[in-house]
């Protein structure tokens, strides 16, 4: 109801993108998935280590993420911490919007 498949979707178009294979691995929020460890989520993205891929992006788009109070601090720990320059969007709708539609 926020747009975020529409945004995967475009982002997902661009030349320089390779999505994960699902939108939402919903591997912050998930604790069966998360015990799995980073090796299990970067299963879900494609390889961008070859030669001629490097300056490839990759993502997914789980909107549980901003629901969930441990998620924030399971990206940083986990990811941000390690990768500074790592880059998040959020999609925010109109809360009164999004109840009426």
């Amino acid at each position: 109801k926020g747009g975020s498949t529409a945004l995967f979707g475009y982002i997902s178009r661009h030349g320089h993108v390779r999505p994960s294979v699902c939108k939402e691995t919903n591997f912050f929020t998930d604790t069966e998935k998360l015990v799995q460890g980073l090796s299990y989520y970067a299963r879900h993205f494609p390889d961008n280590s070859k030669k001629g891929l490097r300056h490839m992006i990759t993502g997914e788009g789980t909107p549980n993420y901003v629901r969930n109070p441990w998620a924030p601090l399971r990206i940083y720990k986990m990811l941000l911490k390690k990768n500074p320059d790592l880059k998040i969007i959020i999609s925010l709708r109109d809360p009164v919007e999004r109840f009426l539609s």
